[in-house]
């Protein structure tokens, strides 16, 4: 009996001691690696680095972008190489005759309209001016007619002066009044043709969306159809068109 009590108090010892050798491997928390932590300058380089990304801001447009409208003013002169004030157009088929007379450098009005992009913009315009005209002693009061199709390239685009250079199209148009004889009657006559434009200016810009321009350019341009009195007829050898014009005036982009 004494000898199975002693057994018992040794097996109760022994799972005493394993117990508390288990409960006390349960409380030892794993090891976990550090790593060793950034120097200062390590860090400054990359919060740097991280505010200067952040701190870079998309390009500024000071104008608007979209479609806009216009008006101005504008001069235009013509070439006295074909009209001298002196010389004639003949159609031998029809008798007609058309007066080439010496115009005077004239002012009018014009109209645009276009789009403006970031750096670009391509416009329609349509000028009228009058000229005060010669022929032979006489005198008369002609109408010229501009159409042009136009691209700009503009620098500076983060402010509000930005300067452009201009090139385009335009089909010139001259009303000569009472240019026309056929037999008996008289008539305005009208001769028209082709050119190029090549010119530069500035725009000022109000706000984003009003603006102030000016512009000056040459145009290279022949006028290759002719008529009058109901005759229509192509010119044979062309007729110098050229001339320099100046446009001024204010647009709104919408």
């Amino acid at each position: 009996m004494r000898q199975r009590a002693s057994s018992v108090r040794h097996l109760s010892t022994s799972l005493t001691a394993l117990a508390a050798l288990l409960g006390g491997a349960s409380c030892v928390a794993p090891q976990t690696a550090v790593r060793p932590a950034l120097g200062t300058s390590g860090d400054a380089r990359i919060i740097d680095a991280a505010v200067s990304r952040q701190g870079e801001e998309a390009p500024k447009y000071f104008a608007a972008r979209g479609f806009f409208v216009g008006a101005m003013g504008v001069a235009t002169t013509l070439s006295d190489s074909d009209f001298d004030g002196q010389s004639g157009l003949m159609d031998p088929q029809s008798g007609l005759t058309i007066v080439l007379p010496e115009l005077d450098p004239g002012i009018g009005w014009g109209v645009t309209v276009g789009y403006r992009g970031k750096r670009n913009s391509v416009q329609f315009s349509y000028a009228v001016s009058e000229h005060d005209d010669e022929f032979l002693g006489g005198s008369f009061e002609d109408e010229f007619k501009n159409y042009s199709l136009d691209f700009k390239h503009y620098w500076n685009v983060d402010g509000a002066l930005q300067p452009f250079v201009l090139l385009g199209v335009s089909v010139p148009r001259l009303i000569v009044e009472n240019g026309g004889a056929l037999g008996a009657s008289t008539g305005d006559a009208a001769v028209q043709g082709l050119g190029a434009n090549l010119g530069g200016g500035a725009a000022l810009y109000l706000t984003p969306h009003l603006a102030l321009f000016g512009e000056a350019y040459y145009r290279w341009a022949e006028f290759d159809r002719a008529s009058s009195l109901g005759v229509h007829r192509d010119i044979k050898g062309h007729l110098d068109a050229s001339g320099f014009g100046l446009r001024g005036g204010i647009s709104y982009t919408f």
